[in-house]
């Protein structure tokens, strides 16, 4: 009696990069990183062939068939926008910017126009600028400039705006902005130039059928696509795997669900 084994995959991907790219090696047990919701995870493999044809009598008939080479690849789409995953497609690093609290801190802006966005603090080091204002004042000359009227300031985000029709000329004018500065640290991701590598493992939880659980020992992680700031859909992280050989292991296993007692 035949059963048809039927499978509606669902599942979880987890991400573990190498402690050592150039060697290639995992910490102890791997560490895998949850990818967040994966809503689509496709695994391509494709073979480049050498055909011979024998010509003796008649027509060509083929007569070998020999695989030159294995291209295994997948494509996933991560919803989780955190700061790693941003990263992975960004093909770079995360880093926590700390920020000390400090006072009497003075910042001046020259020939400020209305309807523009100024950030406060920044620097060669720190090419995004400060964050957590507190005690903002704002001053043209020796006038104290009026806040809702003559300029918006979201300290948190460490900006201001200068508001059209406000007591700043439409020719411009020089400002000078005097703040205090909460300790603040948020993590920041950075793009870079080199793919990501290490191992992937994703672990089935199907809707129907058998759980077959995959590992890939050596994966690249590269972006594929586009990331759409502004949809009317949520926003999805679209990324290639490279599936390569690892030393003498396989390039994937499948790993059926242990029965115990056998």
């Amino acid at each position: 009696m035949i059963t048809d084994n039927y499978t509606m995959g669902r599942g979880e991907a987890w991400f573990a990069p190498f402690s050592d790219p150039v060697a290639k090696t995992l910490p102890e047990g791997g560490g895998f990183r949850f990818l967040g919701n994966v809503p689509t995870f496709n695994l391509s493999i494709a073979a480049d062939t050498y055909q011979h044809y024998k010509s003796t009598r008649g027509i060509r008939e083929k007569d070998l068939t020999v695989t030159l080479q294995a291209n295994r690849t997948a494509t996933i789409t991560a919803e989780d926008i955190s700061a790693d995953n941003i990263a992975l497609f960004f093909m770079g690093t995360t880093a926590t910017v700390s920020q000390a609290a400090s006072t009497g801190n003075s910042e001046t802006f020259g020939n400020v126009m209305p309807g523009n966005k100024y950030q406060v603090g920044i620097s060669a080091t720190a090419p995004t600028g400060l964050r957590g204002l507190l005690n903002p004042v704002l001053k043209a000359g020796t006038t104290t400039l009026v806040v809702g009227t003559d300029y918006v300031i979201d300290p948190v985000r460490g900006t201001f705006d200068i508001l059209i029709g406000g007591a700043v000329p439409a020719s411009g004018s020089s400002v000078t902005l005097t703040y205090d500065l909460s300790a603040t640290t948020r993590v920041q991701s950075i793009s870079g130039a080199s793919t990501v590598s290490g191992a992937l493992k994703f672990v089935s939880y199907n809707a129907v059928g058998d759980n077959i659980d995959y590992f890939m020992p050596y994966v690249t992680m590269s972006p594929n696509g586009s990331f759409a700031l502004i949809a009317d859909t949520l926003q999805a992280l679209p990324l290639t795997i490279g599936v390569q050989v690892l030393g003498n292991q396989a390039a994937l296993y499948a790993d059926g669900q242990p029965v115990a007692g056998v």
